[in-house]
């Protein structure tokens, strides 16, 4: 088998880190709107410097419930905005992030707690609590656990904002400064359809080239600032995890929802510039629009 090899058009410093770009676009374009998110129905601007004070106001809370730098944090959630706040916030206080598929069973949660040893879990609702909960109990690693939000009204992002308060936002940027791109930055684990969940470790720079390269590709005349994309599929998986990182790296608008029934309905009120998606989702969406 023949082999091609071409060398990169990017190089990655050994101080870059994949949370970088939080602080980045809030210096360089406070104003810009990194991201829509839904409130009682309808998008909301959530701009770069808004974007950056949640980020260090969560990693704030994290750092406050015990994190230190190097320690995993589990997070269960189907795709939503607080996804990508907590994933920053968790490379803003030097954390490493596993995310664990929203339909995972609590025989795979409990293989990924053990293997995985996270110090903190989050999980998205009152549903996840409950199968989750014997499992998570006999996890020795897992100290506190946060929910997104549940019938009780709690909110992770909230109570980690609340929690933070008294911890000094140098202590994050001290933290996001002793970050190197050889760090894990992620522990990625596969759905598990062919046995236990599979870990793989990636690095910030692993990150950051995906990241880089997927904005080389034919997608570089859409990955531009004033662009913007939804994203549906998992973010627990790679992919969307890569292309959403890269869109945020880009400067592309981004909005999240989990709703794939009513896909089409969300893309006309988003009105996304592109999407990534799979072939079954284009099937229904198809499907859907032609009836």
């Amino acid at each position: 088998m023949r082999e091609f090899t071409v060398a990169a058009k990017y190089a990655i410093a050994d101080t870059d880190s994949a949370v970088d770009t939080v602080f980045a676009r809030a210096r360089t374009s406070p104003d810009a709107v990194v991201f829509l998110r839904t409130v009682d129905g309808q998008w909301i601007d959530v701009t770069a410097a808004e974007f950056e004070r949640l980020v260090v106001g969560v990693a704030r809370g994290l750092i406050a419930a015990g994190i230190e730098q190097g320690d995993r944090v589990a997070l269960m959630s189907s795709t939503r905005f607080e996804w990508s706040v907590v994933d920053y916030a968790i490379w803003a206080a030097g954390g490493v992030t596993v995310p664990i598929y929203e339909t995972s069973s609590a025989g795979q949660v409990e293989w990924i707690l053990e293997d995985a040893e996270p110090v903190l879990l989050i999980l998205e609702n009152d549903a996840h609590v409950q199968e989750t909960k014997s499992v998570v109990a006999a996890a020795p690693s897992v100290r506190q656990t946060f929910v997104i939000a549940n019938s009780a009204g709690t909110d992770a992002v909230q109570a980690l904002l609340d929690g933070g308060a008294e911890v000094a936002e140098d202590e994050v940027h001290l933290r996001v400064s002793k970050l190197v791109s050889s760090d894990p930055a992620t522990l990625i684990y596969t759905s598990g359809t062919t046995g236990r969940p599979k870990g793989v470790q990636l690095t910030h720079a692993n990150l950051l080239a995906e990241s880089l390269g997927i904005r080389e590709t034919s997608l570089k005349s859409l990955m531009t600032q004033g662009r913007s994309t939804l994203m549906f599929l998992p973010l627990a998986h790679v992919l969307a995890r890569a292309v959403s990182i890269a869109s945020f790296d880009a400067g592309v608008t981004i909005g999240h929802t989990s709703d794939i029934p009513n896909l089409v309905a969300t893309f006309g009120t988003f009105q996304p510039d592109f999407i990534l998606s799979v072939p079954r989702v284009f099937e229904k969406v198809f499907n859907t629009a032609k009836q």
